[in-house]
């Protein structure tokens, strides 16, 4: 790939607003669909620009994390684009200008993680049938997005011709709690009517505090951070008591052998060296299970690794589109055998 696509980490700000960001408007698509009645859900398309001698590879379907948006994949969205792959995002339900089950505002709920999954299937199966986004479909996955995308894969096996999960959420690390006395306390607080209330009662803060992020790029963080300054709609924070219950629960059901046994497309996943969200073992639990499955951790990152500085960047990128164009070199990796990569950084 030509790594000059990656814009430098204090150059990245300008960057984005001078050239990304008239390129991306110009090619964006908003849509509105809808898998029940009353319940509106929103998506973005961008459209790579082709010709019979460079024709488009397809189209990457992006599954945000948990509190995001489809606005905070610009930048994925954007180097997709440049590498000739189409890129339709979705905002989950109860995130962006989706549907919401709780009044607008920084609770995040869910009433089943299911229904996560079957709005991304719905999703991908819409775009290319009345929106005739170019095939084959691919899967881009962060955090709650890679629980979601490892449920989508398991229900719909052939939809899919390979799936990237970034720092995927395939067990949970909640304030470092342990994950069985947490989702006790969840159910307790759902069956005594609380499913819809706050844990932490945590409002968005306008000021920014990038120490506390979970990005290694200041200026990544910030772009994002102004957008959700700038739109109530991306300003949501903190999960409710269902919401806990429900994604502790489909964490262990994307787990379990016989489901990951259903997965027929190639899965390369990237784990992040210091991710305090999520944890390495239900990754590595996961990715051992799969048929076709790639490992991958990255040295000197946080949770969010695709905000992470150009110089990981660049290693990370060079893998999803060699993983994606077949240039992989490794072997697929079956149960027992599962390696791990590191990220070497100049120092």
């Amino acid at each position: 790939m030509d790594e000059r696509v990656i814009f430098g980490d204090n150059e990245f700000l300008a960057r984005m607003r001078d050239t990304a960001e008239p390129y991306l408007m110009a090619r964006r698509e908003d849509v509105w669909f809808t898998r029940r009645p009353g319940e509106k859900l929103h998506g973005v398309l961008y459209r790579a620009d082709g010709d019979e001698q460079n024709p488009v590879k397809g189209t990457v379907v992006v599954a945000h994390g948990f509190t995001e948006s489809a606005e905070k994949y610009r930048e994925v969205a954007y180097l997709f684009l440049q590498h000739g792959y189409s890129c339709a995002l979705i905002d989950h339900r109860g995130h962006g200008r989706s549907f919401r089950e709780v009044p607008q505002g920084p609770i995040t709920h869910v009433g089943r993680f299911e229904d996560y999954v079957q709005d991304l299937l719905y999703f991908a199966r819409f775009i290319g049938a009345k929106k005739q986004m170019p095939k084959p479909l691919f899967l881009f996955s962060h955090s709650m997005g890679g629980c979601i995308a490892a449920g989508a894969l398991e229900a719909d096996p052939g939809l899919f011709q390979k799936a990237i999960l970034s720092s995927p959420m395939l067990s949970i690390r909640l304030n470092n709690l342990p994950e069985r006395p947490t989702y006790i306390a969840a159910t307790l607080m759902s069956v005594l009517g609380q499913r819809k209330r706050s844990v932490t009662g945590e409002v968005f803060k306008p000021e920014a505090n990038f120490a506390a992020s979970c990005d290694t790029c200041e200026q990544r963080y910030l772009y994002y951070h102004e957008l959700c300054v700038q739109d109530p709609y991306l300003q949501n924070c903190s999960p409710t008591f269902g919401w806990v219950q429900a994604s502790i629960r489909a964490t262990r059901d994307v787990r379990r052998p016989e489901n990951c046994r259903r997965i027929k497309a190639p899965v390369l996943l990237f784990s992040a060296e210091k991710d305090i969200w999520v944890t390495e073992r239900g990754q590595r639990e996961f990715i051992r299970r799969v048929p076709k499955g790639l490992f991958f951790r990255m040295s000197h990152t946080k949770h969010e690794i695709f905000m992470s500085k150009r110089p990981v960047l660049q290693l990370y990128w060079q893998r999803i589109f060699a993983f994606l164009e077949g240039q992989e070199n490794q072997k697929y990796l079956r149960a027992r055998k599962v390696r791990s990569y590191k990220a070497r950084l100049a120092r």
